[in-house]
């Protein structure tokens, strides 16, 4: 399928794990899945959307889901500006939903950090459970965010041209076409839904690509 919208900055130089975690303790340190995307691009985006402060990592984690409701916030009006049927979704709708697509971008690019594996579970827990905390249902979510990202990349759900020249633009529509099907109740179809599409993953992905940088 041929999408539109430009394509994004490339992104991703390193292969990234996805980490499924269920509602218990248990569950949440098994069923690791890894994903590949295609090496060979880098970025100079940097994460600035709230000022040049290098946190820790453990400041990074337990503030993510504070500053990903905050970005899901400020990106519904521009969306809105551009795409007039994002003002039929409610705010309620696609903060949450938005939020959570950050939450899962940022569980895989912590994979590509230089950190321990027991140190990118506890960083991921981290994200959970306050993710959990803030949005009862949206380990179910999150869950079901990453693994559509999972199945988009190795079952080549996004096979267009411009796919295939960009390998990256998979994760970016990934993340766009779930989240838009969260929020309409199916996939996108029309020209302004696929739009839409790509202008999310554009977002989630531009600001929080490097979020651990």
């Amino acid at each position: 399928m041929i999408l539109p919208g430009r394509e994004p900055k490339q992104l991703f130089h390193r292969p990234y794990r996805i980490r499924f975690f269920g509602s218990d303790e248990r569950s949440r340190r098994q069923g690791l899945q890894c994903v590949k995307v295609n090496q060979a691009y880098t970025s100079k985006m940097s994460f600035n959307l709230f000022g040049k402060k290098k946190d820790s990592f453990d400041d990074k984690a337990a503030n993510l889901v504070l500053i990903a409701k905050t970005a899901a916030c400020t990106y519904y009006i521009p969306c809105a500006n551009k795409f007039p049927l994002v003002f039929k979704i409610k705010s309620r709708h696609w903060d949450p939903i938005l939020t959570v697509a950050i939450c899962a971008l940022a569980t895989m690019r912590v994979q590509a950090t230089a950190i321990s594996d027991n140190r990118k579970i506890e960083l991921v827990e981290l994200i959970m459970k306050n993710l959990e905390e803030d949005q009862p249902t949206s380990l179910g979510a999150i869950n079901h965010c990453l693994a559509f990202v999972n199945r988009s990349i190795e079952d080549g759900l996004f096979n267009s041209a411009d796919h295939k020249r960009n390998p990256a633009l998979v994760c970016t529509d990934a993340l766009g076409a779930w989240s838009v099907a969260k929020l309409m109740g199916r996939f996108p179809e029309s020209a302004e839904e696929l739009g839409l599409m790509r202008a999310i993953g554009n977002l989630v992905l531009g600001n929080f690509s490097q979020y651990w940088d």
